[in-house]
């Protein structure tokens, strides 16, 4: 149980879950193919795929993402209906779409499963473009990115490809650098929420007294669990191929020098039940978040937090945990309700006197009847109705009424 104590230590125990699978997921090819006529439009969506939006790095990407300009060959058709993923590009202001429709229509017909999206540049949302009907009729998707914002992914693109690739986040952001800030925010926000989800669950049952340490000592490996599958899955989503073990040291002295283990395990061993679930609920939010933040800021910036700045997060996270923790905790405390026992039967005496019978015939009588009026058997207890002849004589004795003179 030493291990418990320091909340630091916890990685001994997180390090024995098997993340290979995960690690190999996101090393896996994934290989997209972008496509459109206009060739500005083509190479600046390429080009904002490939590059680092924290360092502005253009990558090469040679084994993940190939441009081609319209009109294409059946080579090219052939190649890119066997890709993981097709977005055919349409430029801001541009009504001309039928290279685009032409191909989409190929790449369909040769592969029916491939996803493609059709991708609508738009410049501000001022000058929103309704997408083109023909073009989205062959497309799996159709998304909007606006060339103006500062992460023009967000938006649209990037929850449409989450949603066309539920089991392959990782695996988008580890490859294609434009899409990692929205993955990113988006692993950190769900893992929050479902770290403060269990803590609402556990911390209900906590409400009985019985099940409170139990519980409460369990919240610590649970939560710091999924607090480091979610560490190791930035560490993937940012281009990071590293193992478990290894981002462990890493992160050892990352996390605000053990500011944020301390105050998470400060707050949780610290809870008792009559504080309320909702402080709880907002610490496990908050906590997650400010450790998904911490590792986010080193993996992309190589730059360790401030202790001040995470303070902050903590803080801005806490308001944000307890909105949470109102949407996620019952109204009510839940009541402790015992198994109803059997009680035995007891009979209850009859207020009701029994009528009295005659000992020789049974017949009903009276109690005040001498004689059974149905047989005249005498009712006259013998006992009772004895006399004392001791206290009478034949001659009567009046000496006792003599007056002397």
């Amino acid at each position: 149980m030493s291990s418990l104590n320091n909340i630091e230590h916890i990685w001994s125990t997180i390090t024995e879950v098997d993340t290979q699978a995960m690690r190999d997921q996101a090393r896996a090819s994934f290989r997209v193919a972008v496509l459109g006529h206009d060739p500005e439009a083509l190479y600046w969506l390429a080009d904002t795929l490939r590059t680092d939006p924290f360092s502005q790095t253009v990558l090469s990407l040679p084994q993940t993402l190939w441009a081609y300009q319209l009109p294409a060959d059946q080579e090219i058709i052939d190649s890119a209906s066997g890709f993981d993923l097709v977005l055919v590009v349409l430029p801001p202001k541009d009504s001309d779409d039928k290279a685009e429709v032409a191909v989409m229509q190929r790449i369909t017909l040769a592969n029916p499963q491939v996803p493609m999206i059709a991708v609508h540049l738009v410049e501000g949302l001022d000058l929103y473009v309704a997408p083109m009907a023909e073009a989205n009729r062959y497309a799996s998707a159709s998304a909007q990115v606006d060339m103006t914002a500062e992460d023009p992914f967000a938006r649209d693109l990037a929850p449409r490809l989450l949603s066309l690739f539920p089991d392959r986040h990782v695996a988008l952001a580890h490859h294609l650098p434009g899409l990692r800030p929205a993955v990113v925010m988006r692993l950190i926000k769900e893992t929050s929420v479902a770290n403060a989800g269990y803590s609402a669950s556990t911390g209900v049952a906590e409400l009985v007294p019985v099940l409170f340490l139990p519980l409460n000592v369990a919240d610590l490996i649970i939560l710091s669990k999924n607090q480091a599958l979610m560490s190791y899955k930035l560490a993937l989503c940012l281009g990071q191929d590293i193992a478990l073990q290894e981002m462990a040291v890493e992160l050892a002295g990352v996390l605000g020098s053990g500011f944020i283990w301390r105050e998470l395990a400060r707050s949780l061993v610290g809870w008792v039940p009559g504080w309320g679930i909702v402080p709880k609920v907002a610490i496990a939010y908050a906590g997650t978040y400010v450790i998904g933040e911490a590792v986010f800021y080193w993996y992309a910036y190589r730059q360790q937090l401030t202790a001040e700045r995470m303070k902050e997060l903590y803080g801005e996270a806490m308001v944000e945990g307890k909105e949470k923790a109102l949407e996620l905790v019952p109204k009510q405390r839940p009541q402790l309700k015992l198994p109803a026992l059997p009680r035995p039967a007891l009979r209850r005496p009859s207020l009701r006197r029994q009528p009295q019978r005659c000992p020789n015939c049974q017949h009903k009588v009276g109690r005040k009847q001498q004689f059974c009026p149905s047989c005249d058997f005498s009712l006259i207890d013998p006992e009772s109705a004895s006399i004392d002849t001791d206290d009478f004589t034949s001659d009567h004795d009046d000496s006792r009424f003599k007056i002397e003179d």
